[in-house]
């Protein structure tokens, strides 16, 4: 196990160093997959020529490329990678928008931990551990570790997908079919505007008094599901932990658990 702490408490962060570079903090993601940092951020002795390259995104708006690197990834605590891929940004340019892009997260890169999420691959950091260290990560969000290796504690409900998870929501007492992402990177969670009332809408807004988004209130209990029926988490919103609502085609019928 490493330590991890909580950025505002919905952010899981642990401590990497990429080819023995710096110690810089990065986001434990199981919305995406692969590891992406900066050049800076990348130690460069030996560091070779890159392996491939691709473009990668996240939700939000930020889009990038980047080159692919064999290189070992030291999680301290003598747990290291063989030579694995890192995806390293090289664009000055797309470096300060990627900096600007978390600097209110507290970590300067995304460890993305998602076997089947849609990228940016080329595969996850992790599986290159020694050992039985490679197989599988436990957040663990209350004692503030990062486990690696199998769950070390009895499954009280498996679901398949990682990320991508079948099963239904209960919003004021109503339940839908819903696809779930179960992402530790998604903050607080989206939720279709199709499954709440639009009087249950808080609107946030931007600077010149315009609406920049739209949150769920207060006291709304949430519950969610697999495709069996097993409840998976319940919840009601608060004033600072509630999901933000979606309006698009794209998002609805999908729901982002967050963190």
């Amino acid at each position: 196990s490493v330590p991890l702490s909580m950025y505002a408490g919905v952010e899981p962060i642990v401590t990497i160093s990429v080819n023995g570079g710096p110690k810089i903090k990065v986001l434990v993601d199981t919305g995406s997959s692969g590891l992406v940092v900066n050049a800076k951020n990348v130690g460069q002795t030996g560091l070779g020529e890159s392996v491939s390259s691709g473009t990668g995104g996240y939700s939000g708006g930020l889009t990038y490329t980047y080159d692919t690197y064999n290189t070992t990834v030291n999680f301290g605590s003598g747990i290291v990678t063989a030579p694995t891929s890192v995806n390293v940004i090289t664009d000055p340019a797309q470096q300060a928008a990627f900096a600007k892009f978390l600097a209110n997260n507290g970590v300067v890169g995304v460890l993305g931990v998602g076997t089947n999420a849609v990228g940016p691959g080329p595969g996850l950091v992790t599986t290159g551990l020694p050992g039985a260290l490679k197989n599988g990560i436990y957040i663990d969000e209350v004692g503030r570790k990062l486990t690696f290796g199998p769950n070390p504690l009895p499954a009280r409900v498996t679901t398949s997908g990682s990320p991508n998870v079948i099963g239904s929501m209960t919003v004021n007492g109503v339940n839908t079919p819903i696809n779930l992402l179960v992402d530790s990177g998604g903050v607080y969670g989206t939720i279709p505007s199709t499954m709440v009332d639009s009087s249950q809408l808080v609107p946030i807004k931007n600077t010149d008094g315009t609406v920049a988004y739209y949150v769920l209130k207060a006291g709304v209990p949430i519950s969610v599901y697999d495709a069996d029926g097993n409840l998976l988490y319940t919840f009601t919103t608060t004033s600072s932990y509630r999901p933000t609502v979606t309006f698009d085609d794209y998002n609805a019928e999908l729901s982002n658990t967050g963190a």
